[in-house]
């Protein structure tokens, strides 16, 4: 017997994919949760196979459901695309997005040259702060979306990656062997600075002296960090994701305590979502899950360099 796999069903296991709960789905589709939780146990009924499983306290998907996945995002895919060529759908309208600067670098160029060709009558008002400062003008309205740098995600964040904090330096330069420390710090209150700064203080050499340090430049410019590190005048920490070419990694084994890791969370305004809001918030989502470089600033560097 055939069966139908209505596409609203299909929306939502991909958002439910995507996101890893049906709160957070629920609000990517505009339903409330337990009409999601309805939808998805429908769909489980229709293609008689379960799809979800308790793992602890979370609900993960099983082997059926992870089969499910890219079966349901070719059929969504295909279907939007039928839908927009027959009816001529036009998507207009002006998105809001807030990103710090070094992240900027990490997303914009796929964001812009994808987003763009893909929806062209769509404006994106692009807004670059700190993740405080962001967080802030999110709650204010003034954001659609925000990629944000946080310690511990809040509740419907949507964790797009879980990115190390790594020590840097010239790979030529000296600085690093120097003490006390010459440090290039962040001052924006992101969870790069803080804890950078915690892990200095518990930090204990092998003779059981503190590692001794002096800041010598804050900024809130991961421009400005990058430069004084790869001119050998500073070490500097910052996401591993945007370490650019010129620069090496200081380890544990040369000195350098642990300094953890920061997720990068996608926020949203869930009161002035749109349409257009959420092709963003997918376009977004599909650089992480399908080619997000794993070193960005090599990326991006690479295509400066490039004829």
């Amino acid at each position: 017997m055939k069966i139908n796999l209505e596409i609203e069903l299909l929306r939502t296991f991909i958002a439910f994919a995507d996101t890893g709960s049906f709160k957070r789905a629920a609000e990517l589709v505009f339903r409330s949760q337990p009409a999601v939780s309805m939808q998805m146990k429908r769909f489980e009924d229709l293609v008689g196979k379960q799809l979800f499983e308790k793992k602890g306290r979370e609900l993960v998907l099983t082997e059926a459901g992870l089969n499910m996945v890219s079966y349901a995002r070719q059929l969504l895919s295909m279907h939007d695309n039928i839908v927009e060529k027959v009816q001529g759908q036009k998507i207009d309208g002006k998105v809001c997005l807030g990103i710090p600067d070094d992240y900027a670098m990490l997303f914009l160029p796929n964001i812009l040259k994808r987003f763009s060709a893909t929806h062209p009558d769509v404006v994106l008002d692009i807004k670059s702060a700190g993740s405080n400062i962001l967080s802030q003008r999110l709650n204010k309205g003034e954001l659609d979306i925000a990629i944000l740098a946080v310690r511990t995600p809040e509740e419907g964040d949507i964790v797009l990656k879980k990115d190390p904090i790594v020590w840097v330096t010239s790979k030529d330069g000296i600085a690093h062997t120097k003490r006390p420390l010459d440090l290039a710090l962040f001052l924006d209150g992101s969870p790069i600075d803080k804890n950078t700064v915690s892990s200095l203080q518990k930090h204990k050499s092998d003779d059981d002296e503190p590692l001794e340090y002096k800041v010598v430049l804050e900024s809130k410019s991961w421009a400005v960090l990058t430069i004084a590190a790869l001119s050998g005048f500073a070490v500097a920490t910052m996401a591993k994701s945007v370490v650019v070419p010129g620069l090496q990694i200081l380890t544990e084994e040369e000195g350098f305590p642990n300094l953890g890791h920061t997720y990068i969370v996608m926020r949203a305004t869930p009161d002035t979502q749109s349409i257009a809001t959420s092709c963003l918030a997918e376009r977004i989502m599909d650089d992480f899950r399908n080619d997000l470089p794993s070193t960005a600033g090599a990326d991006f560097f690479s295509l400066m360099n490039s004829d």
